[in-house]
């Protein structure tokens, strides 16, 4: 009985392990442009894990740091129905580490698309993001 759940929690487990090396597998750093030592620690499921304003914690937060579905579209186009693929944001578009590193130029525009769940407790919700535009 001991060594049967042992052996299916085994097998539970390497199929979560394999669920998440399918997910990660397809992202890595693009060319080899502007990159630190540490860029090889780089993980796709904890980017960033630290609070962004140290100065201004606050006890329930949640981390959107992560793998967002991108597309690059004509100025002034409408919402894309289709991405062209993932970038690993916080890292810019432009940038190694977003595992795109594709320029936007001036004519186009970037879009973002991620879905995630608001976490049981929070009496309120507020979504910050910034904005870069150059």
């Amino acid at each position: 009985m001991y060594r049967r759940n042992i052996a299916i929690n085994y097998f539970v487990l390497s199929i979560f392990i394999s669920s998440i090396s399918i997910s990660f597998g397809q992202w890595k750093p693009a060319g080899n442009k502007i990159k630190s030592k540490w860029a090889t620690e780089v993980n796709p499921a904890n980017v960033l894990g630290e609070y962004p304003r140290p100065l201004m914690v606050r006890e329930s937060w949640k981390n959107l740091n992560g793998l967002w579905d991108y597309a690059i579209m004509e100025k002034g186009s409408s919402v894309p129905t289709n991405f062209e693929g993932q970038v690993l944001v916080p890292f810019a578009v432009e940038s190694s580490l977003s595992g795109v590193m594709k320029e936007v130029g001036s004519y186009k525009e970037l879009w973002y698309k991620t879905t995630f769940d608001i976490p049981r407790g929070l009496d309120r919700t507020r979504i910050f993001y910034s904005i870069l535009e150059l």
